[in-house]
């Protein structure tokens, strides 16, 4: 191929083409010796210390309140959708409250798992 070429397009990936004036080998031997060089700088770059962040092991006063006051909260919404539960079974007729209890059913839904969200992060903490 050596004597064939003088002068090279080699085709990178993604697009990239690069022109090489020059032989197939000595093409090769300039990508062996850049190869080289790129570890030869990464060896010698200086390697930077991720900063160690320090992990909370306890919850804060204010964590701690927040903790206790979503156990309640959590205690009443789930009363408050038993209750919807309930309302259901009992009114089957009237379509106006059947729309207005699954809209509230729903949006008591997202604020549950929200604040069990919350709760759970709260009480991994308290794990650590």
């Amino acid at each position: 191929m050596d004597k064939l070429t003088d002068h090279l397009f080699v085709l990178k990936g993604d697009g990239v083409l690069k022109d090489y004036p020059g032989t197939y080998l000595e093409y090769k031997l300039h990508e062996a010796e850049a190869a080289k060089t790129a570890k030869i700088r990464a060896q010698s770059a200086p390697i930077k210390k991720e900063k160690t962040v320090k992990e909370k092991t306890k919850r804060s006063f204010k964590e701690e309140t927040e903790f206790n006051k979503l156990s309640e909260e959590i205690e009443s919404l789930e009363n408050r959708k038993e209750e919807i539960a309930q309302e259901f079974e009992t009114s089957s007729s009237d379509a106006e409250l059947l729309q207005k209890l699954s809209a509230e059913i729903n949006q008591l839904t997202e604020d549950l798992d929200e604040k069990e969200m919350r709760w759970l992060e709260l009480s991994e903490l308290e794990e650590n």
